[in-house]
C-alpha cells in the first residue's frame, strides 16, 4: 500500500499555490501603478551640504513633507487659487443679482441625468434665473456658493437666491420640485 496522496488532491493542491502565487504577485505591484511605493522624499536643506571628513551625518530627528521649499511655489498657488475661482458666467450672475441654479451632476448616474434633463427645461423667468451645470469634479469651483452645504454626492443642486444665499438638494429632484426651489428663491428664500 502506498502512502502518497491521491493524484486529484495534488492538483488541487497544486492549483492553490498557483492561485496564491499570482495572488501574491499582483499585490506586490506586478503592473499595477497604483501599489507603487512613493517616491523619495527630497533632501532637507540640513543634509545638502557635504560632511567634513570623518564626521558622520544624521538626518534631522522630525521631518514633515511641508518642510521641504517646492519650486514654483507661486505659480503653483497661484494655479490653486484660479481653479477655486467660481466659473466667469456664473460670478457675473452672482454679481447681477440674478437667481443662480447650479447642478452638479454625473453623465452616468440615472438620477443626474433625469434632474439634469429637469434643470435644462427651466424658466430664465425673464432673464432673471442663470442656470449652470458641472461635474462634480470641478465642485471646488463652488465652494463660494456651496459652501458650508458639505455637497458629497451627485446630483446635488445649488439654488441660490438675489442676495448669494445658497440652497441645496441632493438625489432625484422632478422638475416641479426643481422649478419650486427656483420660485422660492426668486421671493428671497434661500
Amino acid at each position: 500500500m502506498s502512502s502518497s496522496a491521491p493524484r486529484p488532491a495534488i492538483l488541487v493542491l497544486l492549483g492553490v499555490a498557483v492561485v496564491a502565487a499570482l495572488f501574491m504577485f499582483m499585490r506586490r505591484g506586478g503592473g499595477d501603478e497604483g501599489t507603487a511605493a512613493p517616491p523619495p522624499a527630497a533632501p532637507s536643506a540640513s543634509s545638502t551640504a557635504p560632511a567634513a571628513p570623518g564626521a558622520t551625518t544624521t538626518p534631522p530627528a522630525t521631518t514633515t513633507p511641508n518642510s521641504v521649499p517646492k519650486p514654483n511655489a507661486s505659480a503653483n498657488e497661484q494655479k490653486s487659487s484660479q481653479s477655486r475661482e467660481l466659473p466667469a458666467k456664473v460670478n457675473e450672475a452672482l454679481k447681477a443679482h440674478k437667481v443662480v441654479v447650479v447642478l452638479l451632476w454625473n453623465p452616468r448616474g440615472v438620477d443626474d441625468r433625469s434632474v439634469k434633463s429637469s434643470v435644462d427645461g427651466l424658466s430664465n423667468h425673464g432673464g432673471k434665473v442663470a442656470v449652470f451645470t458641472d461635474k462634480p469634479r470641478n465642485i471646488v469651483r463652488y465652494t463660494k456658493i456651496g459652501a458650508g452645504a458639505g455637497i458629497v454626492q451627485t446630483p446635488t443642486l445649488v439654488v441660490t437666491n438675489k442676495e448669494g444665499e445658497a440652497r441645496v438638494a441632493t438625489g432625484y429632484l422632478d422638475s416641479t420640485t426643481v422649478e419650486q426651489y427656483v420660485v422660492d428663491a426668486l421671493h428671497g428664500a434661500p
